[in-house]
């Protein structure tokens, strides 16, 4: 009798032991590695929310630190060279450009290029061009913010090949640059360029 009295104030607490050790297993999420593409999809999602010189909050300067390196954290070198290659194609329209520049803690300078062309060279009604070229650096008392975003981008009507040159020079207080965001136009669509 003893036994099954134990038993019946046991085991409600052996349940709830159970239940309770359960909710801890069900709330604990696993370390998940982004691919590039997600990386790059929250990092155009950061900056589309901030203006140049706004700070970031503390999650998604948290992000940025995590996921863009300074080119000096990398190299003993006050400066760090850059270089990207990217390419894409959507259907019989292909596109390739790169970044290239100098870049260190306190600025530096970049020049690009970005084309789009006709596989089979007959013209299009419009083809287009446009490169967003994003820096981030400290700002305030310590934060983390964007110091640079520019777009450059070129149109054609008519034709079956486009091409646009840009550069520029950044400056500020841990420099960083990412969010090297290349994409093509044809006829009213769009496709990304993709670092290779």
């Amino acid at each position: 009798m003893l036994k099954k009295i134990m038993r019946l104030a046991l085991t409600p607490l052996l349940v709830l032991g159970l239940t309770f050790s359960g909710f801890g297993m069900a709330f604990a999420s696993p370390e998940v590695e982004l691919s590039d593409l997600q990386i790059r999809e929250k990092l155009d999602e950061i900056n589309t929310r901030y203006e140049v010189g706004e700070e970031f909050s503390e999650e998604d300067a948290s992000f940025v630190k995590e996921y863009v390196s300074s080119p000096s954290e990398n190299s003993a070198q006050p400066m760090a060279s850059i270089h990207r290659t990217f390419s894409g194609s959507l259907s019989n329209t292909e596109g390739f450009g790169f970044f290239k520049g100098d870049i260190g803690y306190f600025g530096g300078s970049f020049e690009g290029y970005i084309n789009v062309q006709t596989k089979d060279l007959g013209k299009r009604s419009s083809l287009g061009v446009s490169a967003r070229i994003t820096a981030y650096g400290i700002l305030g008392s310590g934060g983390i913010g964007k110091i640079f975003d520019q777009t450059y981008s070129k149109n054609e009507n008519n034709t079956n090949y486009v091409a646009l040159n840009f550069g520029d020079s950044l400056s500020g207080v841990g420099v960083s640059v990412t969010a090297f965001t290349y994409t093509g136009f044809v006829d009213g669509n769009s496709f990304n360029l993709y670092e290779n």
